[in-house]
């Protein structure tokens, strides 16, 4: 049965919601009753269970309170809620219940702050199961002091916060809010140097996988940090303001990585991450310890790195682009090391540990190596390597496998080698089947190497300098128009 609210939205009873004892289709006339509508909705239906199905764009014109202690969800039914253009609070309020906005439709927030349960004494608690959510002008969309705000899906797009919870501010002490992310689409847009935006502030708990689009290092951070997927959408300086002040401050950390458990996915996007460091100790522009997989969809992406630090004589530290310690994947992107140094250390992807897979990218250091590892697994497929690929052993009876099926390698600066396998101890298994090699294969003990070269095309220098034992017997070079020459299987006589 249906009957007419005072506000002029219809009461439905009865209808077959589990659990919930009323439904009101909200479908109030050129938005005259807006705001009392749903404000009578939210505190003054009868039931513990509410449940608010939009018919028509809703547009308030004024705070919403929630203080009835009910359980409330709002469908958005692919229509618009629009908050109140206020600037010194929150467009909605809840103080005490729980109110669930769910379904496809938009929530607009005009003002500078969107939804929060700010009271000190606030039971309220929202969760968020999807909509679309925008706010240009938003300081936060939303705002955790007590009770709890849940992100659960949906897609969001502030100026400066997507969601803050106060318990991290001294200034907020006596809050006990909790804030938990578990999916969803976040994006801040602001380009302030000196009022930076961040995704997330304050004790932001993110246990499931979201979509992140990022235009600075601490959003980077953030996202890196949590796991997802991250796009960048403008290129951007990592400064020591980032690592040494808002990074410390606002996230407990001063570094940009994976951590341990998390997967993330990074597309450059055709944008540029960019760092000038003077560094006195070892130092990654980004660091892996998880799952990273580094994608370039546009093309023209690139992180770039310029070391001004002194060199270190003894090589007892070095800097990198990218560190590994985990399961690193690279598609595609620029990575390039500059600087003034001639430490042969430096590189762009520096493996200390785990697996490391090149697939595609240009990777430039003009001074030193392209990639060194000293443990575990590195496989390349392709590539361009603008400095030596470097099997170092650094560590105690190091364990490498090095697979390459193609890429395109040369040294740089002193280095002679375009491979060199540094194996004066440990395990070291060489399988090489395709690439261009423009000079040698060197090896320091080629009696202690196991596997072989079976494929590949290399210049004479290449053939001249590289160790004869290491061509499989069971192949010959045969000469290409080029000068090159490419290994190939012996035809049977």
């Amino acid at each position: 049965m249906a009957i007419t609210g005072r506000y002029g939205y219809n009461i439905v009873t009865g209808v077959g919601v589990s659990g919930q004892s009323i439904i009101l289709a909200l479908n109030t006339v050129s938005g005259v009753y807006d705001y009392d509508s749903l404000n009578d909705a939210l505190n003054n239906s009868i039931g513990d269970e509410i449940y608010i199905k939009l018919l028509s764009d809703i547009t308030l014109d004024k705070v919403l309170t929630m203080d009835s202690g009910k359980k409330v969800t709002i469908n958005l039914n692919s229509y618009t809620l629009t908050l109140p253009r206020i600037d010194d609070n929150y467009g909605v309020i809840v103080k005490n219940g729980t109110l669930i906005i769910e379904g496809d439709g938009n929530v607009v927030v005009p003002g500078r702050l969107g939804f929060g349960t700010p009271s000190t004494t606030t039971t309220g608690h929202i969760v968020i199961n999807g909509g679309t959510y925008v706010g240009e002008s938003t300081e936060y969309l939303f705002g955790c002091y007590n009770g709890s705000i849940t992100i659960n899906g949906g897609s969001f797009k502030a100026l400066y916060c997507i969601l803050n919870n106060f318990i991290e501010d001294p200034s907020h002490n006596l809050m006990t809010g909790v804030a938990t992310v578990n999916g969803g689409s976040f994006e801040v847009t602001d380009t302030d140097d000196y009022f930076r935006p961040f995704i997330f502030l304050g004790d932001v708990k993110v246990t499931g996988e979201a979509d992140y689009r990022v235009h600075t290092a601490e959003n980077l951070a953030i996202a890196l940090k949590n796991g997802g997927t991250v796009t960048l959408t403008g290129d951007f300086a990592i400064d020591d303001m980032a690592l040494d002040v808002y990074m410390p401050y606002y996230l407990g950390i001063n570094t940009i990585g994976v951590p341990a458990g998390k997967t993330v996915v990074l597309d450059l996007n055709g944008h540029t991450i960019s760092q000038t460091k003077e560094c006195t100790s070892s130092y990654a522009v980004i660091s892996n310890n998880g799952n990273l997989t580094i994608n370039d969809s546009v093309g023209t992406g690139k992180i770039t790195f310029k070391d001004t630090g002194i060199t270190d004589p003894s090589n007892s530290w070095s800097s990198y682009v990218i560190r590994n310690d985990g399961t690193l994947i690279i598609n595609g992107g620029a990575f390039e090391h500059f600087g003034e140094q001639t430490n042969n250390a430096h590189s762009a992807v520096f493996q200390y540990a785990g697996n490391t897979t090149i697939n595609g990218g240009i990777f430039t250091v003009p001074h030193s190596r392209s990639v060194r590892i000293w443990n575990g697994i590195l496989n390349i497929s392709g590539g361009t390597f603008n400095g030596q690929i470097w099997l170092h052993a650094a560590m105690k009876n190091p364990n490498m496998t090095l697979n390459i099926s193609g890429g395109s390698f040369s040294p740089s600066g002193g280095d002679k080698s375009s491979v060199f396998i540094n194996n004066v101890s440990g395990t070291y298994d060489v399988s090489i089947t395709g690439g261009t090699f423009n000079t040698k294969i060197g090896v320091d003990k080629p009696e202690l190497l196991t596997g072989a070269i079976t494929g590949g095309t290399f210049t004479d220098v290449a053939i001249s300098n590289t160790y004869s034992g290491l061509f499989n017997e069971a192949y010959e070079l045969v000469a290409n128009e080029d000068g090159t020459s490419t290994l190939v299987p012996k035809q049977a006589e």
